[in-house]
């Protein structure tokens, strides 16, 4: 391969999104031969020589790129790629660059940053998978895993608040949890909101413990909606606006 076919590819992947990257570098297994970083050094030097600062810098860009495809693999790099944009997105940009990968994909890749996070703390690996995780929620579409209660049995109101919590929070499609809540009467019940509180507690303990983000912010967006409708006659504007789906809200910082 002459310097000149390289430079184009390298160039290309400078300027490429993470899955034109992808497939560019699959397309191009030759890149991983030895001779290409030489001939990448020897492109930069010509282009510096020459004060072609803006080809040096994309020739810069594309050997990075090139050296994370390297590092990780393919398949991996772009999976990175694309978790590294993902605060800096909007919300469209957002919507549209997370289905390049799979929410399994992106949660693995979170999972080994935690692990492996000693060099930043726990604390700050721990602020930044929730804030990418709730970027992944808010741009997913629903799942929902709804209970059907079983029917011929006559319960208490204990018990029918145990049931309705355990509903509540295996819901995961959004909108049938603020149905759930509109459905009832405002201001929530205290014995709803506790029974909620008292399975949130257990079942965010579970979540954190399997690196299961997009869990955590489930449950925490969920006790978050429960305690806004239970708290409906203070803060009505709050209620109204949250149950309407026109604001989002979340418990912050450490639970348990």
């Amino acid at each position: 391969m002459v310097e000149r076919d390289i430079a184009v590819v390298v160039v290309r992947l400078a300027d490429s999104s993470p899955r034109e990257a992808h497939d560019l570098v699959v397309a191009n297994p030759w890149l991983f031969d030895s001779g290409v970083d030489e001939a990448i050094d020897a492109l930069l030097t010509v282009a510096r020589r020459q004060g072609d600062g803006r080809r040096a810098e994309r020739l810069e860009r594309g050997r990075s790129a090139l050296r994370r495809c390297r590092e990780y693999g393919a398949e991996r790099a772009l999976i990175r790629d694309v978790l590294d944009r993902i605060e800096s997105l909007g919300p469209t940009e957002l919507a549209d660059a997370v289905r390049v990968v799979t929410d399994e994909d992106l949660q693995a890749e979170l999972r080994r940053r935690i692990d492996g996070a000693i060099d930043i703390g726990d604390v700050l690996a721990w602020d930044h998978w929730l804030s990418v995780s709730i970027a992944l929620e808010q741009a997913g579409g629903p799942h929902s895993s709804q209970v059907v209660a079983p029917a011929g049995i006559a319960w208490d109101d204990a018990e029918r608040d145990v049931w309705w919590a355990r509903q509540f929070l295996d819901e995961h499609d959004v909108e049938g949890q603020r149905q759930m809540l509109r459905d009832g009467t405002l201001p929530l019940s205290r014995s709803r909101l506790e029974r909620v509180r008292l399975r949130f507690r257990a079942a965010h303990l579970i979540a954190a413990r399997e690196r299961d983000a997009l869990e955590v912010i489930h449950l925490r967006r969920s006790l978050a909606m429960a305690q806004v409708a239970a708290e409906a006659d203070r803060d009505p504007g709050l209620a109204e606006e949250v149950l309407a789906g026109r604001q989002d809200v979340f418990v912050e910082g450490y639970v348990l």
